[in-house]
């Protein structure tokens, strides 16, 4: 596994050309929005249209929600050779 310890600076040249920042905004708007919408799904199910059983969809957006971001921060980019950080 390549070593990726070097990638964090505290170089202000390159922090000053980094976007990180505006990536994690994205990332963590965008999965907020994500929950939102699942959340908003499984009240509509169990309380506005009274189901006592949750679906096969239901179940797999769930387990969607729960594993994308570990599946996402384990398969990056780095991992797959598509991009270096030298």
């Amino acid at each position: 596994m390549p070593d990726y310890s070097g990638f964090n600076t505290t170089d202000p040249v390159i922090n000053a050309e980094t976007r990180s920042p505006i990536v994690y905004t994205v990332c963590i708007t965008f999965g907020l929005i994500s929950l939102a919408a699942v959340i908003l799904r499984l009240y509509t199910r169990i309380v506005l249209l009274r189901c006592k059983r949750l679906g096969a969809d239901d179940v797999a957006i769930i387990i969607a929600e729960v594993t994308f971001p570990w599946v996402h921060g384990r398969f990056d980019g780095r991992d797959l050779g598509l991009g270096t950080w030298d």
